[in-house]
């Protein structure tokens, strides 16, 4: 419990210095939002942005593997290794170097992807530069602002539960999974940069655009599309979890799929849209189900980032919110 505490204590620290930033820009976002009369929070209106299908498909397709493809590709060129002055790991190296490996060259890509990914939805969607107009310059900072606060509320009820679930497991006996970025040596300036880069812009930018832009528009325009991202988060649990870290993700899965259930048979058609936030949380929760029991703690995240998409029809708030979070975490382990 001691050690618990000391954790606490640190990610709390780590929190403090992330607000010490964001909010003084937060709260000037909001003053400039104000001055342009744009709301922070606009009033609800039903529904979000269309996706059909097809749009789903092509666009979580570009979001989730265009990068890991483009990494593949100049790892196999040997592009990485005059940048990171080492060769590629093999099957035997240690699990925290071949992690630190892939998350590496993983940012890189994801930096090279990103500006055309973001073409592409303006593109698909027919935003040209024609149309950002001072309406979409002020919709943004309303959207920064309403990140920031997002993340002023989210980042403490999440806190609050991953460690109370941490406790919990303490009391039952059972060890929490390390997560591997705790085993990564940042040796260099260079490495510090990558790492945030990766944790605060890359990952956020990625699982937001995917998640929270294409997967739940799709999933609440269908009652039986939720079941899916539902069946894939079983299956995500099944294939990251190991040892006795199997049976909690495939618990917390089941538990979800109840609860998304019970919210289906309240309301089919009002409660649609939550339905979807629920069944993509989950989702993104199962895929960190290699670090239990990190993904109780990420589906509140989840669902809070949901809610942000639903008020707000953008995804810059909740990418702000997310890149936060993680920069909290860096911060956190940057500090040691």
């Amino acid at each position: 419990m001691t050690d618990l505490r000391a954790e606490a204590v640190a990610m709390a620290t780590a929190a403090a210095c992330v607000a010490a930033a964001a909010v003084p820009a937060g709260a000037a976002c909001w003053w400039l939002a104000r001055r342009c009369r744009e709301p922070v929070v606009p009033r609800y209106r039903k529904g979000f942005s269309r996706w059909d299908g097809f749009d789903a498909l092509v666009l979580f397709c570009v979001c989730t593997m265009l990068s890991t493809a483009l990494a593949g590709v100049l790892d196999s060129a040997g592009y990485f290794r005059p940048i990171f002055n080492d060769v590629r790991p093999g099957a035997d190296a240690a699990e925290a170097v071949r992690f630190d490996y892939q998350n590496r060259r993983n940012t890189i890509a994801g930096l090279i992807v990103m500006p055309g990914v973001m073409a592409g939805f303006a593109w698909w969607k027919r935003f040209g530069w024609k149309e950002l107009d001072r309406e979409r310059v002020r919709r943004f900072i309303a959207d920064v602002s309403a990140g920031v606060g997002g993340w002023c509320v989210l980042m403490p009820l999440t806190l609050v539960v991953h460690f109370v679930v941490n406790a919990i497991s303490q009391q039952l006996d059972v060890t929490p999974d390390e997560h591997p970025l705790k085993s990564v040596k940042l040796q260099t300036a260079f490495d510090v940069a990558l790492f945030l880069a990766g944790a605060c812009v890359v990952a956020p930018f990625f699982e937001e655009m995917a998640f929270r832009r294409v997967l739940i528009p799709w999933a609440a325009r269908r009652l039986y599309r939720p079941w899916i991202l539902m069946a894939f988060a079983a299956l995500m649990a099944y294939s990251r979890g190991g040892g006795h870290s199997l049976v909690g993700p495939l618990a917390f899965v089941g538990a979800a799929a109840l609860a998304l259930f019970a919210l289906e048979r309240v309301a089919r058609r009002s409660l649609r849209p939550a339905a979807a936030i629920l069944a993509t949380a989950t989702f993104f929760a199962a895929i960190h189900a290699s670090v239990w029991p990190t993904p109780i703690p990420l589906l509140m995240l989840g669902v809070g980032l949901g809610w942000i998409v639903l008020r707000t029809k953008s995804v810059t708030a909740a990418v702000v919110t997310h890149g936060l979070f993680n920069a909290v975490s860096a911060v956190f382990l940057l500090r040691g």
